[in-house]
């Protein structure tokens, strides 16, 4: 008997609308089957377009992390930023859920709100805030198409936020000390073309992407009153 369950479809390299919707559902199933079970979120190819996406919801589901590759068609940058020399995964506690802002939006075919996701490691709290727009819809439709956006027309703009308080059990890691967490809301900008976003800059007054870099990820951690981020 073991503990560990799929939540999911199978993972469909050559469908290019379940990419995005992939990472969206296993989110979505965890409210409830994250009480119940150790998620599976299936294999994923290391040399996919998507493999840094796939991999940093892996990173942040508190799942196992396997992969399908071919022979000879390992992506090994991916494979150091998941497993560390030994083989072992740095996993963290609880399956990733979104959070609650996410919870009556459609962050894969509204066009209006970005898919974050948050979990828990032993020193930290993380925010994923993944870009799932323009990847189809739920339940998939026999035969629908996947509409690639017009090269030419303008970044389409999502707006957005973060806080400490999107970790719902971020006390876990929080001293007495501080108990008085402050706030943290800004303007996130992003630019949703297939599944990629831009960079957020962190300012002292706001988060944008006007610097034009690319970026399909994004993940805050929050420790306390501090904080630190990482994009890919």
């Amino acid at each position: 008997m073991s503990g560990v369950a799929r939540i999911s479809e199978d993972y469909l390299p050559n469908e290019p609308t379940f990419q995005a919707l992939h990472v969206a559902t296993v989110a979505f199933n965890s409210l409830l089957l994250g009480e119940i079970v150790v998620p599976d979120r299936d294999v994923f190819f290391t040399d996919h377009y998507t493999a840094d996406f796939h991999g940093a919801a892996r990173a942040l589901g508190g799942c196992a992390v396997y992969v399908s590759d071919k022979l000879g068609k390992h992506n090994f940058n991916v494979l150091k930023k998941l497993v560390l020399p030994d083989g072992s995964i740095l996993r963290a506690r609880h399956a990733g859920r979104p959070t609650r802002d996410c919870l009556v939006t459609d962050p894969v075919a509204d066009a209006k709100g970005l898919l974050n996701i948050w979990n828990m490691n032993k020193l930290t709290g993380v925010v994923g805030i993944f870009n799932c727009q323009r990847a189809g819809k739920w339940p998939p439709t026999p035969g629908a198409q996947y509409l690639q956006p017009d090269p030419g027309s303008p970044p389409f703009i999502i707006p957005g936020c973060i806080s400490p308080l999107d970790v719902d059990l971020l006390e876990e890691v929080v001293d007495e000390s501080c108990n008085d967490i402050v706030q943290f809301i800004d303007s996130i900008q992003v630019s949703v073309i297939c599944l990629v976003n831009m960079v957020f800059l962190l300012t002292e007054k706001s988060i944008s992407s006007s610097q034009g870099q690319k970026s399909r990820f994004f993940f805050f951690f929050f420790l306390g009153q501090d904080l630190f981020y990482e994009s890919q």
